[in-house]
């Protein structure tokens, strides 16, 4: 669902929103709610760089196990990276957990709409207008850093927050992500966490 993807890139703006989720028994319920949104300054004039859809050119399967790879290793070492900066163990990949993000993901091809699953998992989604790393999406929950305060267990001057906590939950042992180039030339980012967290009036660690 993700595979690189080689253009050569004049000035472009990225757009990327994000939504954070977390389900505890049987409601669904967000540590804070509300939309992020990230925009990248685009110079005077420039336009948007659309990505196409990566082409099926028959690549050898060792070729396309190593591009798999390398995007698995984005979306754990991004989370990792975080998680070892408060002192919480790391995640491991989880292919269930994953296969459960790219059925999502091949949902949401038709329309990109920022929906969540509402499924049995944690969850952060993001959008961008172009290309659109694992590592990106991952750095775009963890930039929300500098909002939450420990202290008070809130994010602070009206920002959000939820999908850094998700990242940072210690009880989470695992994760599934998958990448999705949708119709409309944007791309749909899903990352799903086992055990789930973001449970209202606890601490991520």
């Amino acid at each position: 669902m993700e595979f690189s993807n080689h253009h050569f890139i004049v000035p472009i703006s990225i757009i990327i929103t994000a939504l954070a989720i977390t389900i505890r028994e049987t409601a669904s319920q967000t540590l804070l709610n509300g939309n992020n949104v990230a925009e990248t300054p685009t110079p005077q004039g420039a336009g948007y760089f659309v990505a196409k859809p990566p082409r099926r050119t028959g690549s050898p399967k060792s070729a396309i196990g190593s591009q798999k790879s390398a995007v698995i290793n984005q979306f754990v070492d991004g989370h990792n990276r975080a998680r070892a900066s408060v002192g919480v163990p790391p995640v491991s990949w989880n292919e269930s957990v994953a296969a459960y993000a790219e059925a999502y993901a091949a949902q949401r091809a038709g329309d990109c709409e920022m929906e969540h699953s509402e499924g049995p998992y944690g969850e952060n989604i993001a959008e961008g207008y172009g290309e659109l790393k694992a590592s990106d999406a991952v750095n775009m929950w963890v930039g929300e850093r500098p909002y939450y305060d420990h202290a008070s267990n809130s994010c602070t001057g009206g920002e959000e927050c939820g999908h850094y906590t998700q990242v940072v939950w210690r009880d989470t042992t695992s994760i599934g992500c998958a990448r999705e180039v949708c119709r409309n030339g944007w791309m749909f980012v899903t990352c799903n966490y086992y055990p789930p967290g973001n449970y209202i009036g606890e601490r991520p660690y």
